[in-house]
């Protein structure tokens, strides 16, 4: 971790803030409407282009929750924490309730959001500028209206920080912390394929590395160096199956039915199938980067592990032109784009390697501990893991579309964590600049959201 400096995280901190309510005061100066309604304790009339259940959205069946215990596709523990903290009467005042703890939660989660990526990159400008992409993210609207992600935002930056301190040095407190956390994740929202994956995932991916790196090794000696990351595993995915079981026991108390909540997901109009389409068709800019960025986040990650010694030659494939940041407007195309790139630069490429300096063998050092970061590889799953069950899973409201999938990997942490560790080892200017640009549309579209907001239309 950098050095501990008060007057910079205030700043770094007031930068996050002042941009985070700046967004929203253009957005409600754009559309006086939104001011009305964030801080109107009634129900305000519709808006003239509002659209059918557009006032509350999903944050109506987490009130209704509030008032009285249902079983559902929703989960139970952000319900139950705001009617113990405010004992609302009305669906109503609930939503309020609901807005106001989980603006609260994530106004106060944001100080240790930075000091956690602080400590994990060892950078407070990259820190800063991850902090900016998380907070900024037009999808995370939906923190402080009543949401789950607030509140499941902060249980996450426990299970974090003791995922990192066991590759430090692993000790009883940060087992249980990773196991406490994991149950409550389990019953803010559906996640356990994504727990259950990710622990799963990322042990393989460890185990492979290994044993891609070095053939000579016995699959005994890498587990045993593995050994605490294998020991997590195996207690986050006992902690995920115990976290649901509580809330599956009381579905099967309220209906008869222990799996009511994916049941209940299924006749929403979720439908499992694969369609190619999707790959495509834009629905909002924003979930197509969600579609695509985690899994060129693992793509990019394995590649550049396994290729290590032409991990530097690679890189300065990047185009140097601003037009090369077209890709995170449509990512589709930069898949075909990378792979013909490459193709052409293929000789450059060897040539660049044949003539590797003392420094670039020092960031293939680098890399190699890229192989063996538990805590990147969890955090990539997850990410890569939830896209696809949107994928996989689209909603049909007469036609098939993968809307929401944005919200679901951008308004936690997990991909932001991924993201932040690859910059630490693609450390290029190229990089860098996408993501400022990144930036730049993301604070655009966050007005939008605000805009959307006060006119009671869908917020994706």
């Amino acid at each position: 971790m950098t050095k501990k400096n008060p007057q910079r995280i205030l700043s770094h901190l007031a930068i996050v803030y002042g941009i985070f309510i700046g967004c929203a005061v253009i957005g409600m100066i754009i559309c006086p409407r939104a001011f009305d309604k964030f801080f109107s304790i009634v129900r305000l009339s519709p808006s003239i282009n509002a659209v059918k259940d557009g006032y509350y959205w999903d944050v109506e069946h987490y009130a209704a929750m509030v008032i009285s215990d249902t079983c559902s596709a929703f989960y139970p523990l952000w319900p139950w924490l705001t009617r113990n903290i405010f004992h609302p009467n009305t669906v109503v005042t609930a939503a309020y309730q609901l807005k106001t703890l989980g603006a609260g939660i994530f106004l106060v989660i944001l100080p240790p959001l930075y000091i956690l990526f602080d400590r994990l990159f060892k950078s407070s400008k990259l820190a800063l500028l991850i902090l900016l992409l998380f907070t900024l993210n037009p999808t995370g609207i939906q923190r402080v209206l009543g949401y789950t992600e607030s509140f499941y935002c902060a249980v996450t930056l426990f299970l974090i920080w003791s995922l990192h301190e066991l590759q430090i040095k692993p000790m009883s407190r940060h087992y249980l912390i990773a196991a406490v956390s994991t149950v409550i994740m389990s019953l803010i929202r559906p996640c356990s394929i994504q727990l259950i994956g990710s622990v799963m995932g990322a042990s393989l991916v460890l185990v492979s590395l290994k044993w891609h790196n070095n053939k000579q090794t016995s699959f005994r000696s890498i587990f045993q160096q593995f050994l605490p990351e294998l020991k997590i595993s195996a207690l986050i995915s006992i902690a995920t199956i115990v976290g649901y079981s509580i809330y599956g026991w009381i579905c099967w108390q309220m209906r008869g039915d222990f799996l009511a909540p994916f049941h209940d997901q299924a006749n929403w109009g979720r439908k499992f199938g694969f369609y190619p389409d999707l790959l495509f068709i834009r629905t909002s800019m924003f979930d197509m980067m969600g579609l695509y960025m985690p899994w060129i986040i693992l793509v990019s990650a394995v590649a550049f592990v396994v290729m290590k010694d032409k991990f530097n030659a690679i890189l300065n494939s990047i185009p140097k032109s601003p037009l090369g940041n077209v890709w995170l407007l449509y990512p589709a195309i930069f898949i075909p784009f990378t792979i013909i790139r490459l193709k052409l630069r293929s000789k450059q490429i060897e040539t660049e390697w044949s003539t590797l300096s003392e420094d670039k063998l020092d960031r293939q050092n680098e890399v190699d501990t890229l192989a063996t970061n538990y805590l990147f590889w969890f955090s990539t799953c997850f990410a890569v893991i939830t896209c696809t069950i949107v994928f996989l899973c689209p909603m049909d409201f007469g036609f098939t579309t993968i809307a929401s999938l944005g919200r679901h990997v951008f308004a936690i942490p997990f991909f932001y964590i991924s993201l932040g560790y690859l910059c630490i080892y693609f450390n290029n200017a190229k990089v860098s600049r996408s993501l400022y640009y990144w930036l730049v549309i993301s604070i655009i579209a966050t007005i939008e959201q605000w805009i959307k907001y006060g006119k009671d239309q869908w917020l994706s």
